[in-house]
């Protein structure tokens, strides 16, 4: 498990990857779409990337493949690591990157797109939530300045 309250370090970018999904969803809703719904359907379409650290893949691939249970771990993260693995192997089959270590396939495999935000539709609420405060903060300080 991640230890709690540690920065993100792909936060940023995770964040526009996301908040762009989301405007494409709501601009193409019906009127009638509920929030619930389009939050839904931002957390379940393809991402730019895995949104997870080398080394935290690097460490959970490894408990994977010696048989630890991820029980503890959330549902949506475990998926993630599941896929990351199932495609890790596949690499690893491939003649083209049989010289490489299990780290650097790992690199390639998490900067591939990924099927999916593996995040909850609340969680994208919160997150979306602060990316259009911290907005308002920035454009609010902006008209101050140019009054």
């Amino acid at each position: 498990m991640g230890k709690k309250g540690r920065q993100f370090e792909y936060k940023e970018e995770r964040d526009r990857d996301l908040i762009e999904v989301y405007r494409t969803i709501y601009a193409n809703a019906p009127i009638t779409a509920k929030l619930h719904q389009v939050l839904q359907k931002t957390v379940a379409s393809p991402s730019k990337r895995f949104w997870v650290s080398p080394e935290r893949a690097f460490k959970v691939i490894g408990d994977i493949r010696s048989g630890k249970n991820l029980d503890n771990m959330n549902t949506n993260k475990r998926l993630m690591f599941f896929e990351i693995e199932k495609r890790v192997s596949e690499v690893q089959k491939t003649e083209a990157h049989n010289n490489l270590g299990l780290y650097d396939i790992i690199c390639i495999v998490i900067e591939q797109p990924a099927p999916c935000f593996y995040m909850t539709p609340e969680s994208a609420k919160v997150i979306i939530h602060h990316i259009k405060k911290k907005w308002y903060k920035e454009r609010t300080k902006l008209l101050r300045f140019l009054r």
